[in-house]
């Protein structure tokens, strides 16, 4: 065989394979502080479905440590079934334990017929949405610079609201794991007028979420990489 056509063939599959910023399984550690108390850890992970092509399936795990147990225990955890197209959530699962705060949040979206089924009940919707964890994986997809902007559909807690993200600057970040170059992105709730997290992803085909601050019934939660598999 023409080793031309040798070459042609291999770069036209390996330009074909489903190509991402993250690997399957990846799972991405934090130390939590909250109020710049350190009160815990979380993890981020996200993997492909067995028998399921068409979607992730995304995880986040957050707890406080032994000492905080004792004071404010916090068992937060958020499952996410996104596609892997549009990274638009197909069914979402939250379960949040905390002193003054319980939940549980049972969520499908059936686009095709204009409905989500939440804790067995039934409320139309007119538009495909992301989750407030499904978007960090969509702009992973992305290339992103400086004074970039995207507008997103978010869901939670049966509500849908506007958010935009921003590009905002480039920062230097250090952690325990080593000094990342990142953009800072800033979201902001369209419908309030107001910030709602921050996040500082590498400024690299990645795109890794190295550190995140957002607002909790409880507080600022600032999260801070610590390791990454």
């Amino acid at each position: 065989m023409n080793k031309f056509l040798i070459i042609f063939l291999f770069l036209s599959n390996l330009y074909c394979q489903d190509i991402s910023p993250f690997t399957n399984g990846e799972e991405i550690f934090y130390k939590v502080n909250l109020n710049f108390i350190s009160v815990g850890s979380a993890k981020m992970s996200i993997n492909k479905i067995k028998k399921d092509n068409d979607n992730y399936f995304f995880s986040f795990l957050l707890k406080t440590n032994d000492i905080w147990d004792k004071i404010f225990p916090i068992r937060d955890t958020v499952k996410s079934w996104i596609d892997k197209k549009e990274f638009y959530t197909q069914k979402f699962q939250k379960i949040i334990i905390e002193p003054n705060y319980k939940i549980n949040f049972n969520v499908t979206f059936n686009y095709e017929k204009n409905f989500y089924n939440s804790n067995n009940k039934r409320i139309d919707i007119s538009q495909k949405v992301r989750d407030p964890y499904s978007f960090f994986y969509f702009l992973r997809t992305k290339k992103i610079k400086i004074h970039d902007e995207f507008l997103f559909n978010i869901f939670d807690n049966n509500k849908i609201y506007k958010v935009k993200l921003s590009i905002l600057k480039e920062e230097r970040i250090n952690s325990n794991i080593g000094i990342f170059d990142c953009f800072l992105v800033e979201a902001i709730n369209l419908d309030e007028n107001k910030s709602i997290m921050k996040i500082w992803m590498t400024n690299d085909n990645k795109k890794i979420p190295i550190k995140i601050i957002s607002n909790a019934n409880f507080g600022t939660l600032n999260m801070l990489i610590s390791n990454i598999n």
